[in-house]
């Protein structure tokens, strides 16, 4: 089905329907997800907006180091914190991915 709408996104010039909603849909991510999702979408939409798509293009690298530096530091920085740290660490941030 993700191949499906994948296909068809790229077939059709603005096909409402995206391969990663369908993935949220089935997993449940988007029940702890959709404020995120909200946010990055207002802000594309406003620099798309205001700037256009040179500027956009420009900074889909720092929006890409934004996801992995928080992948690193929620995911790497203190998990090792928690298992370590004992129950002061572990209670403190949940990890929601």
């Amino acid at each position: 089905m993700v191949l499906g709408l994948a296909g068809l996104r790229r077939a059709f010039l603005r096909f409402p329907l995206h391969p990663l909603g369908l993935i949220l849909a089935l997993t449940g991510g988007g029940y702890t997800g959709w404020a995120m999702l909200l946010i990055v979408s207002l802000i594309k939409m406003t620099v798309l907006k205001i700037a256009g798509m040179g500027a956009y293009r420009a900074l889909v690298p720092a929006f890409i180091g934004i996801a992995v530096g928080h992948y690193f530091a929620a995911g790497l920085v203190w998990s090792l914190l928690a298992s370590f740290g004992g129950q002061f660490f572990s209670d403190r941030y949940q990890l929601w991915f």
